[in-house]
């Protein structure tokens, strides 16, 4: 991490200020996520000069078994995510 550390932690940072309506955020860097990482493993293998960041938004913009949206805590993803 040190060639892109400052990159990775100002994405944290700029991550951990997104608020949502009625919730609690976080943004953690090296946190466990279930994927397999073919994406990240593929672009540094063909690709010295490229940082990818794999990002996991939790599903709290929706009901997962409706499929109902949540406007106001969409809305708020969608404009910290800018």
């Amino acid at each position: 991490m040190e060639r892109w550390g400052p990159v990775v932690k100002r994405f944290c940072t700029e991550l951990e200020q997104i608020t949502l309506p009625n919730m609690t955020t976080s943004a953690a860097i090296n946190a466990v996520f279930e994927g397999r990482g073919y994406l990240i493993s593929h672009t540094n293998a063909h690709f010295d000069r490229t940082l990818v960041l794999p990002t996991e938004v939790k599903k709290v913009f929706m009901e997962e078994e409706s499929g109902t949206l949540f406007p106001l805590v969409l809305e708020a993803l969608q404009t910290g995510l800018k």
